[in-house]
């Protein structure tokens, strides 16, 4: 008997603020990377510059500083790219990379993408159950990470009846359903090198160090494709009628609603501290589209469900002592958190790593 074939779409995502998925690698300053005046980072290939010098000046650079060492002319023939430099002051003496394949080309995580759909598919379980969900968070115990396992098995779990406690749930994730692959540059993707800061709402008005990292520029397009297993996989039949049309048909409508009320929290919080940045975001992250925040900087409203438990001042404090959420001695349930990361890039400062679902097609 042959098995039922995936439900595939090819879907397109569009930059559209300075995006950073980190590869865990860090440039540093004179080593892999030259500062050109301020206005430009000119990231320097390693080993291509040591094939490039002569035996006899290797030993000479004993502090490894090869990027300073280089010439003019083996300066540029070791040059890996260029990259535009977004900031208010001089480039910091590391650069955070962004992730790479082994070809060396610049991509967008198949995890990473389904991370953000995971989390607008718990985020509308929850907006559907909330009162059960609070009681399951007040219930919680364990580490930080296992805070929300309650309630992630409550709405993943294709039949809660049937799973074995601690051993059964991975293997009966509705997620399994959901595939995505890597996502991969349509054309030639424009990186620039920009300061990351985080503005902080507290009353102390410290700022942190500023964080320089190798960013994607907007516009740039990403293609992959989303594979669905069809209705009848065994463990869906197991879903109830809610979960399958929330988890299903709806898939990308999930999304959508997910996303749109992250864009409004990140609107309301900007026209308090900068209406700057608001204005400026509000023009470049377009209302009524499927959008949302992936990588490096979109914080904790976008990777959790707080936004469902803030209004609860009393569940929001107890949360903030039992799980050490706030550095603050007598943190504000309401003002938190009291740090939103901004990237600078072309157009000013925005909020980092926001998306758009810019072509949705199916796979025949």
């Amino acid at each position: 008997m042959s098995q039922p074939r995936l439900v595939q779409f090819r879907l397109t995502f569009q930059v559209l603020t300075p995006l950073h998925i980190g590869s865990g690698i860090r440039y540093h300053r004179d080593y892999d990377f030259r500062d050109e005046g301020g206005k430009a980072v000119r990231l320097v290939d390693v080993d291509r510059a040591l094939e490039l010098l002569p035996d006899q000046l290797i030993p000479r650079i004993a502090d490894g500083r090869i990027a300073a060492a280089l010439d003019p002319r083996t300066l540029e023939q070791a040059t890996r790219a260029i990259l535009p430099v977004y900031g208010t002051r001089a480039v910091g003496q590391d650069l955070l990379a962004f992730i790479r394949d082994g070809m060396g080309r610049a991509y967008l995580p198949g995890s990473t993408l389904k991370g953000a759909f995971r989390s607008a598919l718990l985020d509308a379980f929850v907006q559907r159950n909330r009162d059960t969900v609070r009681g399951l968070v007040r219930a919680g115990e364990g580490s930080r990470e296992q805070a929300a396992r309650g309630v992630e098995r409550r709405a993943f779990d294709v039949n809660i009846e049937h799973t074995v406690e601690g051993r059964d749930f991975p293997n009966r994730d509705v997620n399994r359903w959901l595939r995505l692959a890597d996502a991969f540059p349509v054309g030639e993707l424009k990186m620039v090198a920009s300061e990351v800061q985080v503005r902080s709402v507290s009353s102390r008005g410290r700022q942190a160090i500023p964080v320089w990292v190798e960013a994607v520029s907007p516009g740039a397009q990403f293609v992959t494709t989303l594979a669905m297993a069809p209705a009848a996989w065994s463990p869906w039949k197991e879903l109830d009628d809610d979960r399958k049309v929330l988890f299903g048909s709806n898939l990308l409508g999930v999304l959508q609603t997910w996303g749109a009320a992250l864009r409004e929290i990140e609107l309301a919080h900007w026209r308090r501290l900068d209406p700057g940045v608001a204005s400026n975001f509000e023009g470049k992250v377009p209302a009524g589209q499927t959008v949302f925040p992936v990588g490096f900087g979109t914080g904790w409203v976008a990777k959790t469900i707080g936004r469902h438990l803030r209004d609860d001042r009393d569940l929001m404090r107890q949360l903030l002592y039992r799980y050490r959420l706030s550095r603050s001695k007598s943190p504000d349930p309401a003002n938190f958190p009291v740090g939103h990361r901004v990237v600078d890039g072309p157009g000013g400062w925005l909020p980092m790593g926001w998306v758009m679902v810019s072509g949705a097609e199916p796979v025949r």
